[in-house]
């Protein structure tokens, strides 16, 4: 009577202890597998960020060309601006000076007349 309550005492512990076994088998697998799907999504959000790094880097050198460009372009567009006043300026000069020599010879003609 001894045995057979020893034997089912220890039927009982290891049927306890393989339950444990596999619950803590259960715990530890779907602790790996939350630890591989945050991995996996620190990693992917990791490449997200990288890749924004990159854009945003490409997006800096494109403006600061633009801006180079903009500043010659402005520059380019001075210059021209410059050339034409210089222009306007020797060409209201010439007619100043043709209408002073039309003046005087309007007044050599009344003279003569």
């Amino acid at each position: 009577e001894n045995n057979e309550k020893l034997e089912a005492t220890v039927s009982s512990l290891n049927s306890l202890v393989s339950s444990a076994a596999l619950k803590e088998e259960t715990t530890s697998t779907e602790h790996a597998e939350a630890k591989n799907e945050w991995e996996m999504k620190a990693k992917n959000l990791s490449n997200q960020n990288q890749q924004l790094l990159d854009e945003n880097e490409t997006l800096r050198k494109e403006m600061t060309t633009a801006e180079a460009r903009s500043i010659e372009q402005v520059a380019a567009v001075k210059r021209e601006a410059n050339k034409e006043k210089s222009s306007v300026a020797d060409l209201s000069q010439k007619v100043d000076e043709l209408m002073d020599e039309n003046k005087k010879l309007r007044e050599n003609n009344e003279k003569l007349e």
